[in-house]
């Protein structure tokens, strides 16, 4: 076959490869493509086959130059034996030719060339560095003119083109579904960090989970102490007691034992009669080392989806961890603050306690007694109740962390309640200053 010129073939393969680089759909971009190639290269039509990510699922993408479409047609290549699977199982180049009986050819394959009315083509692989991606088909069943060897060869270098433009599409798709993920994962680690209530955030760390694992259904499981069970504390897409129906105790002990995120096929029971089998995954959580929890995340089918990014979930793990033992470590403190606050309350003793700067954060109501001037809101300089160069000294050592403790005698005439009759007292003074942060 003689083509127009050697320019209008060179000008094809340049288009194709600017394509990439457009804002083009995936539809619009192959149908630009094969255009390129069917008007370069004379054909009566070309027709792209892409495998579906991730299966083994080979579509027909979209062809020009007939009205016999091929879009929407599928095969599975390790089931349907037809010529375009063959193409991507073996990487071979097939050739159909007119008036020649074809001993490869299936009954699937006469069917289908009866029904695309294809007599004269020839499919081709289209390779990338993963592999096999896909077949281009080239037919002339309308010209009735022979595909040659020279044809072939020159098809060649445009499918290596088209396997760059769907590699580097490929590649930009992930790259942008990357980014995506990444301000997803912000957004929610800033949804974790403003709760405050441990069942709410829970909640959100399962339904979060679900939805980025591409999950159907989830649990979060915690582990309270050393020899205590995991345990369901929150659930998404069904209750939290349906967890125990997964024949799942082996998995949980590898995952928690070796802090590896595992996917496998598990039994889940039914009913006392009979059961079925669901993919399950289980993503280990350390809350700060502290407890420890998994994210259980179950599946219709028993294999890993083709979208499930586990580096993603370990992640988001991790953030969620953050996010619990913040959650955990705020309780506790609150928990201390009470519990110091009941003391104060309680004491028969005047309590006071200080800053970094010496200035009083709080004091219980025996303070106030002691201290005439003190009321519920005074927050002014120790010193401006207490003061000699004995304490002074004394505290600034504390405070400065150069000794934990300081006890030491003092006697101060102040005013005081229940004075004498010029409403002045004095009273002898045990202080005893002990190392001090700050406080709220």
């Amino acid at each position: 076959m003689l083509y127009k010129n050697t320019k209008q073939v060179l000008a094809a393969l340049h288009q194709i490869s600017r394509l990439t680089m457009t804002g083009m759909s995936r539809e619009e971009l192959a149908r630009s493509i094969l255009e390129a190639v069917a008007e370069a290269l004379v054909y009566d039509r070309v027709a792209l086959y892409l495998l579906r990510e991730g299966s083994d699922v080979l579509e027909g993408v979209i062809n020009v130059g007939c009205q016999v479409s091929v879009k929407g047609l599928k095969y599975d290549v390790n089931k349907d034996d037809c010529v375009e699977t063959r193409v991507v199982r073996t990487g071979e180049i097939v050739r159909i030719r007119e008036g020649l009986e074809q001993s490869f050819l299936t009954p699937l394959d006469k069917r289908r060339n009866a029904a695309l009315k294809r007599s004269v083509c020839v499919l081709m692989p289209v390779l990338t560095e993963r592999g096999i991606v896909g077949t281009m088909l080239a037919d002339r069943s309308y010209r009735h003119e022979e595909i040659s060897d020279d044809d072939i060869e020159i098809l060649e270098i445009f499918c290596n083109q088209i396997g760059l433009v769907v590699e580097n599409r490929r590649l930009n798709a992930s790259n942008r579904r990357q980014i995506e993920e990444l301000i997803e994962l912000q957004l929610i680690s800033r949804q974790m960090s403003e709760i405050s209530d441990m069942e709410k955030l829970q909640n959100l760390i399962v339904s979060r989970g679900v939805k980025l694992g591409a999950a159907q259904i989830g649990w979060l499981l915690r582990r309270r102490g050393p020899g205590e069970k995991l345990r369901p504390v929150a659930a998404y897409g069904a209750a939290a007691e349906e967890f125990w129906s997964l024949e799942i105790k082996a998995q949980l002990k590898e995952s928690s034992t070796s802090g590896q995120t595992l996917f496998r096929a598990v039994r889940r029971v039914a009913s006392a009669t009979g059961g079925r089998q669901v993919g399950v995954l289980s993503l280990p959580l350390l809350l700060g080392k502290r407890e420890q929890g998994i994210l259980v995340l179950q599946y219709r089918e028993v294999a890993a989806p083709a979208e499930l990014n586990i580096d993603l979930l370990k992640v988001f793990a991790t953030q969620a961890d953050k996010a619990m033992e913040s959650l955990i470590f705020n309780q506790t403190l609150i928990r201390d603050r009470d519990f110091r606050d009941s003391i104060l309350r309680s004491s028969p003793n005047a309590i006071i306690t200080l800053d970094s700067s010496l200035f009083i954060t709080s004091h219980n109501r025996s303070a106030e007694k002691v201290f005439a001037s003190l009321n519920p809101d005074w927050r002014g300089s120790i010193f401006a109740l207490l003061d000699s160069p004995v304490l002074r000294q004394a505290l600034t050592r504390v405070g400065n962390r150069e000794q934990a403790l300081a006890q030491l005698e003092m006697n101060q005439v102040f005013p005081a309640a229940g004075g004498g009759a010029d409403g002045r007292g004095r009273k002898d003074f045990f202080r005893q200053c002990h190392g001090f942060g700050r406080h709220a």
